[in-house]
C-alpha cells in the first residue's frame, strides 16, 4: 500500500517517456565501464542501466536485439555474426557501425586492458 492507494497484479501501470528514475544501489561505483563491469555489482546495475548491448535479456531471461537487429550462429558454433540495426548514433550523431563493435572486442581481447569480459586462457 502506498498513500491511499493499493496496486494489486492486475493494475498495469504504463511508464511516460520522460521525467526521472532514481536506484539505490548498495556500494560504491569503480568503473562505469560496461567492458570492466562485470567485476563489480554497483558498476554492472549501472551499465546496464546506461549502455545499450547488441542483445538484452527481455523480462522472462530470454536474449532479445539490442543493437543487433538479428543474428546467425554457424552450425560448428564458432562464429557469431551479428546485423546491426540501420539509423542507431552516438550521442554525437555519428553512425554506429560495424567498427565500434570490433573496437570494443579488440579492447575486451586486449590483456593490457585487463578486461573481466576477455576469453579465459588469453594472456
Amino acid at each position: 500500500m502506498v498513500g491511499d492507494f493499493c496496486l494489486s497484479v492486475q493494475d498495469q501501470i504504463d511508464p511516460t517517456y520522460g521525467g526521472e528514475y532514481i536506484e539505490g544501489a548498495v556500494g560504491q561505483p569503480t568503473y562505469i565501464n560496461p567492458i570492466l563491469a562485470p567485476s563489480n555489482d554497483v558498476d554492472s546495475d549501472i551499465t546496464q542501466l546506461v549502455y545499450n548491448g547488441l542483445l538484452k535479456y527481455d523480462n522472462s531471461g530470454k536474449l532479445v536485439s539490442d543493437l543487433a537487429e538479428s543474428y546467425d550462429i554457424s552450425d560448428d558454433k564458432t562464429q557469431y555474426t551479428f546485423h546491426l540495426k540501420h539509423g542507431v548514433t552516438w550521442h554525437d550523431d555519428q553512425p554506429f557501425t560495424a567498427a565500434d563493435v570490433l573496437y570494443t572486442v579488440n579492447l575486451i581481447s586486449d590483456p593490457a586492458y585487463k578486461s573481466p569480459c576477455a576469453p579465459i586462457g588469453r594472456e
